[in-house]
């Protein structure tokens, strides 16, 4: 199994990779951070808050102008916007207070150094959600991680550099030992 998550699933993902209760062959990283330090303040702040106290609907409807229309995410195609603002995903008020609690509460640097697992990490150079210094400080922490660095990218690179992105995956992929059976 190669385990992979962008931006909090990264950090979910480095949490389960470092509980090694499931075996893998490789982690891959996007858009992610290991420690909270990395969240922007007023999130980190007041987040939790937020989702606690903000209406569903006016929740969307900001993360719809975020993300459409501000340098933070990249530049997504209005169908892409709508897809990931979409009620199609069950999203209740308490995913979202357990999300905004879990971006606030990531310590995992120092677990990290000691992880030995085949790890990428890829990061747009003009991420604003969460810095590139954030996916920087991963690949260096892990050992033998490597960084894949997306220069003109933001937080949703999957999106704004799929072929990219997908080419890096596959190459770390096929990089990998194979799995014992």
């Amino acid at each position: 199994v190669v385990l992979g998550g962008c931006s909090l699933g990264g950090a979910i993902s480095l949490a389960v990779a470092l509980r090694k209760r499931v075996t893998l062959r490789g982690l891959v990283l996007i858009g992610t951070f290991g420690d909270s330090r990395h969240v922007h303040g007023v999130t980190r702040r007041f987040g939790p808050l937020l989702a606690r106290l903000l209406p569903l609907g006016l929740s969307r409807a900001f993360a719809r102008h975020v993300i459409a229309h501000t340098p933070f995410f990249g530049r997504i195609s209005p169908e892409d916007v709508e897809w990931i603002v979409s009620t199609r995903v069950a999203r209740t008020r308490e995913y979202y207070i357990r999300a905004a609690e879990a971006a606030t509460r990531q310590h995992q640097i120092a677990a990290a150094r000691e992880l030995a697992l085949p790890t990428l990490v890829l990061h747009g150079a003009e991420d604003h959600v969460l810095p590139y210094a954030a996916g920087k400080e991963l690949a260096e922490t892990i050992p033998g991680a490597k960084l894949a660095t997306f220069d003109g990218a933001g937080h949703a690179l999957f999106f704004t550099h799929h072929d990219q992105v997908n080419a890096a995956i596959a190459e770390f992929v096929r990089g990998l030992p194979q799995a014992m059976t």
